[in-house]
């Protein structure tokens, strides 16, 4: 019989774009770990990373991962296609969400989303759910291979 040594994922929310600043990311971590924590969750706001249809900044994810091997951490990814970039909104307008009474949900930088996009358009629009798909199969094929990804 082969036993298995079973670890506890114990950890923060750390990013959020913009959130926190740049110039606090190499401490943090450390502070983390002396709270006794071991993974961090990062967001993956698709506003924040698709800022222009078809080009992916995914510079601040790519630091965060690193600075979290090198320490030992592992990261949970928050994959948010709800906070839809402005371009799709402009793009198509028609997917909006929209109620009954013909009120359409404007975007905004709602407080859980400070960069952008939300509510997102709806996805029962096939453009936006290719679009957000696009995304979603971008990000996984980015860090699928990273080895602290829990």
């Amino acid at each position: 019989m082969t036993t298995r040594s079973a670890s506890i994922v114990f950890g923060t929310q750390y990013y959020r774009p913009p959130f926190p600043d740049k110039r606090f990311w190499p401490e943090d971590p450390e502070r983390i770990v002396s709270c006794g924590m071991n993974t961090v969750k990062l967001w993956a706001v698709w506003s924040w990373i698709e800022r222009t249809e078809g080009s992916f900044y995914f510079e601040d994810l790519d630091e965060l991962f690193e600075i979290c091997a090198n320490g030992g951490r592992g990261v949970v990814h928050n994959l948010i296609s709800e906070g839809a970039p402005y371009w799709l909104e402009r793009r198509l307008p028609e997917a909006a969400y929209t109620a009954n009474d013909g009120y359409r949900a404007e975007f905004s930088g709602a407080a859980n989303m400070p960069s952008g996009g939300w509510p997102g358009l709806c996805r029962d629009n096939f453009q936006v759910a290719a679009f957000a798909n696009r995304f979603l199969e971008q990000v996984a094929l980015r860090y699928r291979e990273r080895l602290n990804l829990v």
